[in-house]
């Protein structure tokens, strides 16, 4: 099935190729972490995700902007336009509560290793470590997971309330924060 004209805002293009396209492509990358965190990562060779549901702003971290609960997307506005298809947003918005709770993340930063508020904030106010990487070398250090998991490396799309995003993938949010005022 096609749609067209099928457009795209500049920031839903931007949302698509952050999460779905980049694991594509070979970014430089940094994590910021205090020591004891470091020595656990070398000595269970593990990384700490972190489940999307216990980040402290709901707002913030891998959930829907608010005007969600209200409207659809451009992008959906176009699909539900050419097709039969009616929300339950109520419903849509509880599900992805769930889908939160299955989710985990873990973050890293596409820049440089001096970033001085990074080590502020996440190196342990200078006292900690930064690990150096790039996606693809990520994603080989991953390997495949089993087959009952997925795992999706992708670039963080700032995106503010004000705007509704696409629905239309339901990892979208696991690659969403909200700008900074």
């Amino acid at each position: 099935m096609a749609i067209a004209p099928f457009r795209l805002s500049n920031q839903e293009q931007e949302l698509f190729f952050n999460s779905l396209l980049v694991r594509f492509q070979d970014i430089p990358i940094v994590h910021f972490l205090k020591v004891d965190y470091f020595k656990s990562l070398l000595r269970e060779r593990r990384l700490l995700l972190r489940r999307a549901d216990t980040y402290q702003d709901d707002t913030e971290e891998a959930t829907y902007p608010e005007q969600n609960r209200t409207q659809s997307s451009h992008a959906d506005a176009q699909i539900e336009a050419a097709l039969p298809i009616t929300k339950e947003r109520t419903a849509h918005m509880e599900s992805q509560m769930v889908a939160r709770s299955l989710s985990y993340v873990h973050c890293w930063y596409e820049g440089e290793p001096q970033a001085a508020v990074m080590w502020r904030r996440y190196g342990d106010n200078g006292k900690g470590v930064c690990i150096q990487s790039t996606t693809q070398a990520l994603q080989a250090a991953i390997g495949s997971p089993p087959a009952h998991l997925h795992c999706e490396v992708g670039r963080c799309t700032y995106w503010d309330e004000s705007q509704a995003m696409p629905e239309m993938v339901s990892s979208f949010p696991a690659f969403r924060k909200r700008r900074r005022r």
